[in-house]
């Protein structure tokens, strides 16, 4: 029963896990870093600020679509 159990767990159990780490992973950057220090960081790293539509979709959006 082993490889029936792995083959179960590896189909069910490793989505779940993965959407709630990104979800937990999105929510302390947005909300607990701070987007205006996360918009800074990423315009030291690329040279240009985050427009409105991706600060937007990174504080509500991605978090929403996690979570449904």
């Amino acid at each position: 029963g082993g490889m029936y159990v792995f083959t179960i767990l590896d189909t069910f159990a490793a989505g779940t896990s993965i959407v709630f780490i990104v979800l937990c992973e999105v929510v302390a950057v947005s909300w607990f870093y701070g987007m205006p220090q996360f918009c800074a960081d990423v315009e030291k790293m690329t040279g240009e600020k985050p427009n409105l539509y991706w600060r937007i979709c990174w504080k509500f959006i991605c978090p929403l679509l996690l979570i449904v």
